[in-house]
């Protein structure tokens, strides 16, 4: 049987696992192909972009002025205590809120299965 860590054990594993993330945060990581050109595109077209990622927020926040410094995000919201993680779809309703916006008023682009269930769950 495995074992799972619990408890301070668990808090500790986790505490260092984020710090070595924070750490070397940009080593590995990079826009997909074609990423900046399609997102200057559409802000030159007049669309608005908003970027809200289950990272922390600080950590997003990084990432968008180190990868996409010339892209006029609207807002760039991570992970924080105050808002729920997706796929709850809180925080991407509070998103859209802050932006005057409803679910029919937008498309929600992501790379993964939980950012297609907050987009259902947004309507």
């Amino acid at each position: 049987m495995y074992g799972f860590l619990q408890g301070e054990d668990f808090e500790k594993v986790l505490c260092e696992a984020r710090a070595y993330y924070a750490g070397h945060l940009c080593e590995r990581t990079r826009p997909y192909d074609g990423m900046p050109e399609t997102l200057s595109s559409l802000a030159e077209q007049g669309f608005g972009l908003a970027v809200l990622s289950n990272k922390p927020e600080e950590l997003t926040q990084a990432l968008i002025e180190r990868f996409f410094p010339h892209i006029p995000f609207a807002a760039v919201h991570g992970g924080s205590p105050a808002r729920p993680l997706k796929p709850d779809p809180a925080s991407a309703v509070g998103v859209l809120a802050s932006l005057g916006l409803s679910a029919g008023q937008c498309f929600y682009v992501g790379d993964s299965d939980v950012d297609m269930l907050t987009a259902k769950r947004c309507g």
